[in-house]
């Protein structure tokens, strides 16, 4: 990133003294001699030192015309070019290393990944909660339908045997043109009177 940083810097300073050295021209502040060279070859040569240089600094070297003309150009130029050289350095001592940047990306992921990893298993164990609630509640709803079962039979078996009962006493009592007094008694207590 520092060497992004500094080969637009070098640009910036380029373009700043072409527009300057051109405009100085156009006023009539500068003589035109063989010896000027184009604007482009000062970036290509800047570009070049950025590209042998370590990152560490810029050095840009504005071309001041020389001649009876205007002063003030050259030195806004070369103004231009020291502020575009100083904000460039300071944007490679101010912003943080490759390294470093890394490194807080890696932490951030890292926290990410954590949170992430913590809210799944958050979610799981909400989740297994809840199927465990599920699997009580149906399990005490099959016991509740077994115990209604359960006394549904119950109540079944006892009418069934009083019905029996019932039945057994009247097979007792049979009806008889001749009775004794103890037929006629047992009849009685079958049919409850």
């Amino acid at each position: 990133m520092s060497t992004r940083s500094l080969i637009v810097a070098a640009m910036v300073a380029g373009l700043a003294l072409a527009a300057t050295d051109s405009e100085a021209k156009r006023v009539g502040g500068g003589r035109t001699t063989g010896a000027t060279k184009p604007a482009s070859s000062t970036t290509k040569k800047a570009d070049d030192e950025v590209k042998k240089d370590s990152g560490t600094s810029v050095n840009i070297s504005p071309r001041i015309p020389r001649g009876s003309g205007s002063q003030a150009a050259p030195a806004a130029a070369g103004a231009a070019a020291g502020a575009a050289a100083g904000s460039a350095a300071a944007a490679v001592d101010s912003s943080p290393s490759a390294e470093e940047l890394a490194r807080k990306r890696n932490e951030e992921l890292a926290r990410v990944r954590k949170r992430i990893d913590d809210d799944a298993k958050l979610r799981k164990a909400d989740e297994e909660a809840k199927q465990q609630q599920d699997l009580e509640k149906a399990l005490a709803a099959k016991k509740q339908r077994e115990a209604q079962e359960a006394q549904k039979r119950a109540a079944f078996e006892r009418e069934r045997e009083a019905k029996r009962r019932e039945q057994e006493r009247q097979s007792q009592c049979v009806i008889k043109p001749v009775m004794t007094d103890d037929d006629i008694a047992r009849c009685r207590a079958a049919r409850g009177g």
